[in-house]
């Protein structure tokens, strides 16, 4: 529980004693400094790494003026704030340093430079790339946040860290949210956000070659909203997209704690379908039983629908207990630790055992 009701009170009473550091990236012989607890929200977006979009990938809200307000707090004060932790966080922005420096890490924006001077928000929409063994197949991610933020945090670089330790190319989506969208209504707001989806992975596919991955046996990764475009897109918009553009089909789709607003909401009057077009895809679903947005129900109502089309072999679907809560990422230390090594094997078994 929370000191303070609000962000603001907290900033009110206590920020002034949590003001961050902000210095050099590297030592005086070129050596990269570990960043810390310490450092600044502001000197962690600086970083290089980031090639000057640090606010856009790695702040945990969606709007400028609280992005603006909290930059000067401690990174560790910020985490401690928001839940997250920051030892975890630490551990992988510094190992995201080091691929950097080994060149692995690469900030890309995913539409181009055109359709970005048209629509400016456009840019905004950009995957960072982690470069895993040459040949091994990628796996896109797309973190939750209900649209008005994309928490890569924690449902993202986590992720991303996890699976290039077993040699996996992995691109981490940043679509637009929050004042970054067009639309004010939800439905519309989700609609720019599936744009954005489909355009990453038609950005993958079109420079597979420059970017140095394969997009045969992809895989996507969505925790709450990201899953949400991910169903969109593997369920709703594929067939079309197929026939008129040729972009491929994942292996699997990984829908990790799928709320009720991502397979359908009553006043949208939209509930997905699956048919026969979609047995050629694999599903692996997670949840926790009382789901704070009652994605457990929703998953209930549909896994027999997914079953029956998919074949049982096609969809592995597990509800956890309660303690694994929407929103914990790894699910480190709850009922749900080691459901990403099982969305992997999934994915090896769906491809004869191996990738």
């Amino acid at each position: 529980m929370h000191k303070y009701d609000t962000l603001q009170e907290w900033i009110e009473k206590e920020g002034n004693s949590h003001i961050g550091e902000n210095g050099s990236y590297a030592d005086a012989e070129g050596r990269d400094i570990p960043l810390s607890a310490k450092d600044s929200l502001a000197h962690i977006y600086g970083h290089p790494m980031w090639e000057g979009y640090g606010r856009n990938l790695y702040a945990p809200w969606g709007d400028l003026e609280t992005i603006e307000k909290t930059e000067q707090f401690t990174f560790g004060a910020i985490s401690d704030w928001c839940g997250w932790g920051s030892q975890r966080s630490l551990e992988d922005l510094n190992r995201m340093q080091d691929l950097n420096a080994q060149g692995k890490m690469a900030v890309h924006s995913i539409y181009p430079p055109e359709a970005c001077s048209e629509e400016n928000h456009k840019a905004c929409a950009q995957i960072v790339l982690f470069k895993g063994n040459p040949g091994s197949p990628l796996a896109l991610v797309a973190a939750g946040g209900g649209y008005q933020v994309v928490c890569s945090i924690w449902e993202g670089y986590p992720y991303a860290m996890e699976l290039l330790s077993q040699g996996y190319h992995v691109a981490v989506l940043k679509y637009r949210t929050g004042y970054q969208l067009k639309a004010k209504d939800r439905l519309g707001q989700r609609r720019e956000a599936e744009e954005d989806m489909i355009q990453a992975v038609r950005f993958l596919t079109e420079h597979q070659e420059q970017l140095g991955i394969e997009m045969e046996n992809y895989t996507m990764i969505g925790s709450s909203a990201g899953g949400g475009l991910i169903t969109q897109f593997v369920f709703g918009y594929y067939g079309s997209l197929y026939k008129r553009e040729g972009l491929p089909r994942p292996a699997t789709i990984n829908l990790i704690y799928t709320d009720r607003f991502l397979f359908y909401e009553p006043e949208w009057n939209i509930d997905i379908t699956f048919g026969e077009a979609d047995r050629d895809l694999a599903v692996f679903c997670i949840v926790g039983e009382m789901d704070a947005f009652g994605g457990d129900a929703v998953m209930d109502r549909k896994m027999p629908e997914l079953r029956a089309a998919l074949g049982d072999s096609k969809v592995c679907y597990r509800k956890f207990p309660a303690g694994f809560y929407h929103g914990a990422g790894l699910g480190t230390g709850t009922p749900g630790e080691g459901w990403l090594q099982a969305a992997i094997d999934f994915w090896k078994e769906q491809n004869g055992g191996e990738l």
